[in-house]
């Protein structure tokens, strides 16, 4: 697919307190960890300090990692949150060119975003679009983001003098990495990913997405360490499990997997474990991998970090 030479690509996950970066290198051979980069964003000051801040620290990431060692190397990067959605969709069966042109006005009955503008994309997930007098239908993986959170990422990253190849969904780039390492073999499995501001709780199985839901979690703690936050945390994955569980009426989940820097918190394993009665455990990016470069090895321990970017520099763009 790519030839002699090794592809790279570079995962960029720029979040509310730090910027991790992936460069792989794909080939015939399989994929390998070219690069890898960790930069804490300075909280502190203003809006304009913490947007200086952010743009300094992506900066540092992408020459951490390496992502200029290769002329015209592909960023991949993505968005998340309240701005994003995916859904299953049930669509009547047609032929591709008629579903390409009907599916953005129906579309607009399930995304949640208003009057607002939105990207859109779509994915016949059993098998190819069909003829019209097909009675069966089809169920449509459609996804779509509100162009307002995708034009600030992508004007940000700009500003720090990133051009980028390709936005991708949060949720669908932890899937590809959870599939990656062989974890949609089974039952079905959720995916929290704990950030600074909240959760995005996803649950996946082989060849399907099934749900998704955006979780604030706020409290009086500012940026709510300790055992404040991961009790928030906790009781509001919980909730959206049983909901979750309750609306597919069958659909058992295996395991819960954590990825983030919250996921690191002392105790918020256990707690997981306790609240949803599920086997928990860390998504690592690096659990397959062999020794790392020396001066990546120090960041082997915050694996669950860089779920995201890993997901995200899997894409072969």
């Amino acid at each position: 697919m790519f030839g002699g030479l090794p592809r790279a690509v570079v995962g960029l996950d720029v979040g509310s307190t730090s910027v991790k970066a992936v460069r792989l290198e794909h080939s015939r051979k399989g994929t390998a960890l070219a690069g890898l980069a960790l930069q804490e964003i300075d909280s502190g000051g203003g809006t304009e300090e913490k947007d200086a801040a952010r743009l300094a620290a992506t900066k540092k990431a992408l020459e951490q990692c390496g992502a200029g060692a290769i002329s015209g190397t592909p960023i991949v990067t993505a968005v998340s949150g309240p701005g994003v959605s995916i859904k299953h969709v049930a669509f009547p069966s047609m032929p591709p060119n008629e579903l390409a042109e009907s599916i953005r006005w129906e579309a607009r009955k399930h995304v949640p975003f208003g009057e607002s503008e939105f990207v859109l994309d779509f994915q016949v997930l059993d098998g190819a679009a069909r003829k019209k007098d097909d009675t069966t239908g089809m169920r449509v993986l459609l996804t779509s983001a509100d162009r307002r959170v995708v034009d600030a990422h992508v004007a940000l990253l700009k500003a720090a003098g990133v051009e980028v190849d390709t936005v991708d969904l949060a949720p669908l780039a932890l899937m590809n990495e959870a599939d990656e390492q062989g974890l949609l073999n089974g039952e079905a499995v959720a995916v929290a990913d704990l950030g600074a501001s909240g959760v995005n709780l996803s649950v996946y199985k082989r060849g399907g997405y099934l749900f998704a839901r955006t979780v604030p979690v706020a409290t009086s703690g500012g940026r709510g360490d300790g055992t404040q936050w991961i009790d928030a945390a906790v009781r509001e994955v919980a909730r959206s499990l049983t909901f979750y569980h309750n609306e597919s009426g069958k659909e058992t989940i295996e395991k819960v997997y954590l990825s983030g820097g919250r996921s690191l918190a002392p105790g918020v394993l256990d707690a997981f474990r306790k609240a949803t009665g599920i086997g928990t455990a860390l998504l690592d990016p690096f659990a397959g991998l062999g020794p790392l470069s020396p001066d990546a090895e120090p960041l082997r321990a915050q694996g669950a970090r860089f779920a995201l970017a890993m997901g995200l520099a899997r894409r072969r763009t």
